[in-house]
């Protein structure tokens, strides 16, 4: 089993260059793979055949007539912040819904949304990982360049630790916290590691938000309340 983690980028025509992030985790905890990429067949060249499990950093279900789905709505009662995602909000400010897109092409490729098989796709929240690490917050998005590799840096010395399964090269950290688009990278690293821990753990450490008509998010269990578990 392979776990693809994408954080994509929102925008639809044109994507922003190599403005979304994959990263690759191997069924034994290796992170193989992590990537910039462009367009949606950038994205989907990396699904081969095989067992695989993709998570999608965003709403690969917009219900029309809504401002904020029930996950959405779900995970702001519990403290967590996340963005609207109606269809009018995807329309003004990105041209349409990338991640329902995606979403439709991954169904033609035979992976099931939130299936239980061997090739199936996941709607993920890479910021619901960070929560779960000891404070303070890794700020790898923020600041000077220096500044943001050693938070990139930080962060993955402290999900090493979170859950110790997980290993790279040094190599592949550099990749993780360097350069153009670390921050995307390291963001789709998260987005995998949701569904490495979901499958490593039968579910018993993941929580499942939302309905079938709005559609499903799926998060690590731990940063409830601000509480660890």
């Amino acid at each position: 089993m392979r776990y693809l983690g994408i954080d994509l980028a929102w925008k639809v025509a044109p994507p922003r260059h190599e403005g979304t992030g994959i990263c690759i985790i191997e069924g034994d905890g290796e992170v193989s793979c992590a990537l910039s990429l462009t367009t949606d067949q950038d994205v989907l060249s990396q699904i081969k055949g095989g067992d695989i499990w993709v998570g999608v950093d965003a709403p690969l279900r917009v219900p029309p007539g809504k401002a904020i789905r029930g996950c959405e709505r779900e995970l702001r009662s519990m403290g967590l912040r996340i963005l609207p995602s109606g269809r009018d909000f995807h329309q003004r400010h990105y041209g349409g819904s990338r991640g329902e897109e995606l979403a439709s092409k991954l169904t033609g490729m035979g992976l099931e949304y939130f299936g239980a098989g061997r090739r199936a796709f996941y709607e993920v929240y890479p910021h619901a990982v960070l929560r779960s690490l000891p404070p303070p917050l890794p700020q790898y998005k923020k600041g000077p360049q220096a500044v943001r590799e050693e938070e990139a840096e930080r962060a993955l010395t402290l999900l090493s630790g979170w859950e110790p399964t997980l290993h790279w090269t040094p190599t592949m950290g550099k990749v993780l916290s360097r350069g153009k688009g670390a921050a995307d990278r390291l963001d789709a690293l998260l987005a995998a590691v949701s569904l490495y821990r979901h499958s490593l753990y039968s579910g018993g450490l993941s929580l499942v938000l939302g309905d079938d008509d709005d559609g499903f998010l799926l998060l690590p269990r731990g940063w409830e309340d601000g509480r660890r578990m």
